[in-house]
């Protein structure tokens, strides 16, 4: 179910909400096409690659005439799961440093292993520029309220009309609204709405995909040694957060008292080796965006969120289209093994049902 949390920032009612995201099961090849919305302008369409076409349903504008149907076509055979062998992760703290190996079996069925090292002094300092906490609020709120008590001793000693003051109490109300706004979204946030406050995941990923670089580095050189194409590598990185990466939800306000809007961010997963589909679809997000051309959507749904990325579908691929471009459906959640363009079964029934469904431009 959804989690809604209330708090009250500067006097506003603000609430917050997140995600509790199901996990992904194994999904089964889909037949039908299914429905499709106007996103920003876009076309959007779910559907699914048949080879040589794609048998989609559009929705058309008032006084369009809808497309001609496609032949039929048989659909692919039903991917099938395959036993993931020797995934593990092994995380340990010596001498200040956090060292997490990861082991995991990509889709071509190769035993693979990555390594990642982080500081610990470094992590922390790191989780500072995520979330907030009610004592950095309280701050820029006393801030607020000193400029206002000066205002009114300036309206006193100064002998200010009641216009002159209204003023004066309009524009200290004004600059703190922007002031708490910019706070918000340095941390990964947006507003939507007055009071309402959700994670940012496009804004997360764009800001860790530098931090993330050398993990992408390190799966490089395993594409290089193997000789792997890109969607070989592409898989890698979606199956190491799939599988290696366990499932957790985090809490919404953590031990140090940030409020982290129900995810971990991409580094403190790496080095916790845990997270929920918001968490583990920012992860690959962040890794993915280190490779040139790699163009990604995040894909929200009522209590889950996946990834697509821009690529021509292939045979039984399951996709979305935005802006008269196809993405290809990556669902990083886990723990089920599923290759780029295959969803969970409940992710597709979301999907189907296409209440709520988002869609949301990494750029």
């Amino acid at each position: 179910m959804g989690r809604v949390r209330t708090a009250s920032l500067f006097g506003w009612g603000m609430t917050f909400a997140a995600a509790l995201c199901l996990c992904a099961q194994l999904s089964r090849t889909r037949q039908a096409a299914l429905s499709a919305s106007e996103v920003s302008g876009g076309m959007r369409v779910y559907g699914q690659s048949f080879g040589e076409f794609q048998k989609v349903v559009f929705t058309t504008r008032p006084e369009e005439t809808p497309p001609a149907a496609a032949p039929e076509a048989q659909p692919a055979p039903p991917r099938k799961a395959r036993p993931v062998e020797k995934t593990f992760q092994d995380i340990r703290e010596r001498g200040g440093v956090i060292r997490a190996e990861y082991g995991f079996t990509n889709f071509s069925g190769d035993e693979l292993r990555i390594s990642y090292a982080v500081s610990g002094a470094d992590l922390r300092r790191y989780g500072k520029d995520y979330g907030y906490t009610d004592a950095e609020l309280n701050a820029i709120d006393r801030e607020r309220r000193k400029a206002l008590k000066d205002a009114y001793a300036r309206a006193l000693s100064e002998h200010l009309t009641q216009a002159r003051y209204n003023q004066l109490c309009k524009d200290i109300e004004f600059d703190f609204k922007a002031k708490r706004q910019y706070f918000i979204v340095t941390r990964g946030f947006r507003l939507e709405g007055a009071n309402t406050v959700a994670v940012d995941i496009p804004a997360v990923v764009r800001r860790n995909a530098a931090p993330l670089n050398s993990v992408a580095q390190a799966l490089e050189n395993i594409a290089a040694a193997k000789n792997y194409d890109s969607q070989d590598t592409v898989g890698a990185a979606l199956s190491l957060v799939q599988t290696a990466v366990l499932y957790a939800v985090p809490p919404d306000v953590d031990a140090q008292g940030r409020h982290t809007g129900g995810i971990w961010p991409p580094l403190e997963a790496l080095a916790l080796g845990k997270g929920d589909c918001d968490t583990k679809s920012a992860l690959l997000g962040a890794l993915l965006s280190n490779w040139p051309g790699v163009k990604l959507l995040g894909v929200g749904v009522p209590e889950h969120y996946l990834l697509a990325m821009r690529q021509n579908p292939a045979k039984g691929e399951m996709f979305v289209e935005y802006q008269g471009e196809k993405y290809v459906l990556l669902e990083p959640a886990g723990p089920a093994w599923l290759a780029p363009g295959s969803v969970g079964e409940h992710t597709a029934q979301l999907l189907e049902a296409g209440d709520g469904f988002r869609l949301e431009p990494f750029v």
